[in-house]
C-alpha cells in the first residue's frame, strides 16, 4: 500500500464543507476517502478535504479547586551563587519561599524551584498548576526533552511530581505577570545573599 495512505480510526469524525464524515483512508495533500455520518450500511464513499477532526475536549482544569505554583531561579554567573523562589496560593492562603546555593546553575535553579514548590504540598494528590518561565522545565515534564545533565534533580522532581496531578505551563519571563515578576525577585535576592556569602 501506498505509505501516504494510512488507515484512520473509524471512530474519529471530522467536518468538512458543514458536513460530519468518517475517515477510510487518509490520502496525500490532505484529502481523505471517507463516508458520510448518518449514511447507512454500505455507505458510499466520498473523497473529500479534512478540514478539522471532532475531537471530544478535555476537561476544563477547575482553578478554583487547584493549587497554583510559580517557581523561578537565578544565578550570578552560570555556574555560581543561585537562587530559587515559589509563590504558592490557593483558596486558604499565598506563601513565598526562597533559598539558594553557593555554586550552581542556572538549569539547577529553576529544577530546584519547582521540586521545592511541590515538595511544600500538604499531603498527596494535590490538583497543581505550576508556571516557570523557564522552557527547559516545562518542555522536560511535557514533551520529552532529552535530559542531558542534572539527573539527580530529574530524578527528584519526577518522584515529587509523581505524588500530584501537575499541570505544567510556561510563562514568559519579565513580562509583567505578578507572581512570576515576585519569583524573579525573590530568587534573585537569594542569589545575592548567597554571593555576600561567599565573598566574607
Amino acid at each position: 500500500m501506498d505509505d501516504a495512505r494510512t488507515k484512520s480510526h473509524p471512530d474519529e469524525p471530522f467536518e468538512s464543507d458543514g458536513e460530519s464524515y468518517y475517515p477510510v483512508l487518509d490520502l496525500k495533500h490532505g484529502l481523505v476517502l471517507a463516508t458520510k455520518a448518518g449514511d447507512g450500511t454500505p455507505a458510499p464513499v466520498y473523497v473529500v478535504r479534512r478540514a478539522s477532526r471532532a475531537r471530544a475536549k478535555a476537561p476544563k482544569l477547575d482553578l478554583s479547586q487547584a493549587v497554583m505554583l510559580w517557581t523561578d531561579g537565578s544565578c550570578l554567573g552560570n555556574p555560581g551563587p543561585g537562587g530559587w523562589a515559589y509563590v504558592r496560593k490557593d483558596r486558604h492562603e499565598e506563601v513565598e519561599q526562597s533559598g539558594g546555593s553557593p555554586h550552581t546553575t542556572n538549569n539547577r535553579m529553576e529544577m530546584t524551584a519547582a521540586i521545592e514548590a511541590l515538595k511544600a504540598l500538604p499531603g498527596q494528590g494535590c490538583r497543581v498548576v505550576l508556571y516557570s518561565d523557564s522552557q527547559l522545565v516545562i518542555k522536560t515534564m511535557t514533551d520529552g526533552w532529552k535530559r542531558k545533565a542534572n539527573q539527580d534533580l530529574w530524578e527528584q522532581l519526577d518522584h515529587v511530581a509523581a505524588k500530584h496531578e501537575v499541570s505544567w505551563r510556561w510563562v514568559r519571563g519579565h513580562d509583567g505577570q505578578p507572581e512570576n515578576e515576585r519569583c524573579d525577585e525573590l530568587a534573585q535576592a537569594a542569589a545575592a545573599s548567597q554571593a555576600g556569602r561567599r565573598s566574607k
